[in-house]
C-alpha cells in the first residue's frame, strides 16, 4: 500500500520485484553511502597493544553481525592455508551474534584459536579497519553492505563475496578482489595474495 520502497542496490530491487512480486514503477533505487566525519589517522602500533596483536603480525578482518549469512566459517576455514603461506596472519572477528560459539568452535577445531581473535562489539570499528592489511567480507548474500563501503572510505584492500550489490561498489582487480561465495580456498588464494604483494595491495 505504499508508494515508494526504496532499494540499496539493483540486486534487491531485482530481488523485490521477484519474489515479493513489486511493481518496478514502485521501487526506487538509492545506493548506500556512509559519512565518516572527523576519520583521524591513529596510532596503529597503540592500537594494536590494545588489541594485543604484536606490531609485526599480519592483521585480515571483518566487523559484522556474526550470523550465516556473513560467510564467516569460511574465512575461518580458509586460515590454515593462510597461515601456511603468511605465518603470523591475524584475523580479528568484530562483532556479535548468534553464531558466535559456532565459529569459535570452528577455530578450535582446526587449531587456530590463538589467530582469530574474537573482539565483539566495537565503537571503535572505523580505527580497528586502520590496522588491518586487508578487509574480508565473506558473506553468502547481500544488498549493499556498508562495511565495505567504510572499508573503501578508510583505503583498505578488500576481499569480498560477488553477491548482492557488492559488486556495484567493488570492481574486481581494480577497487578489490572478488570471490565466489562459500569456498575458503578462494578466499585464501586472494588474501594470500594481497598479504604478499604490498604495492598491488595499495593499488586496490
Amino acid at each position: 500500500f505504499v508508494k515508494k520502497i526504496v532499494a540499496v542496490s539493483e540486486h534487491t530491487k531485482n530481488d523485490l520485484m521477484k519474489y515479493q512480486k513489486i511493481s518496478e514503477n514502485k521501487i526506487l533505487v538509492i545506493p548506500n553511502g556512509i559519512d565518516l566525519g572527523e576519520t583521524e589517522n591513529i596510532d596503529k602500533e597503540n592500537k594494536k597493544r590494545e588489541l594485543g596483536i604484536s606490531n609485526g603480525a599480519h592483521i585480515i578482518g571483518l566487523g559484522v553481525r556474526l550470523e550465516e549469512q556473513k560467510g564467516i566459517k569460511y574465512l575461518i576455514r580458509a586460515m590454515p592455508c593462510i597461515l601456511k603461506n603468511v605465518p603470523g596472519t591475524v584475523c580479528l572477528v568484530a562483532g556479535e551474534g548468534s553464531k558466535r560459539k559456532d565459529l569459535e568452535n570452528e577455530a578450535l577445531k582446526l587449531g587456530i584459536s590463538d589467530s582469530v581473535i574474537f573482539i565483539g562489539v566495537r565503537r571503535d570499528m572505523m580505527e580497528i579497519v586502520q590496522v588491518m592489511d586487508v578487509y574480508v567480507l565473506p558473506s553468502i548474500w547481500e544488498g549493499l553492505p556498508l562495511v565495505i563501503l567504510e572499508a573503501m572510505a578508510m583505503k583498505k584492500p578488500i576481499v569480498a563475496t560477488a553477491v548482492g550489490g557488492t559488486p556495484t561498489a567493488i570492481k574486481d582487480g581494480e577497487t578489490g578482489k572478488l570471490v565466489v561465495p562459500e569456498n575458503e580456498a578462494a578466499l585464501s588464494e586472494a588474501i594470500i595474495m594481497l598479504l604478499r604483494d604490498k604495492k598491488r595491495a595499495r593499488q586496490l
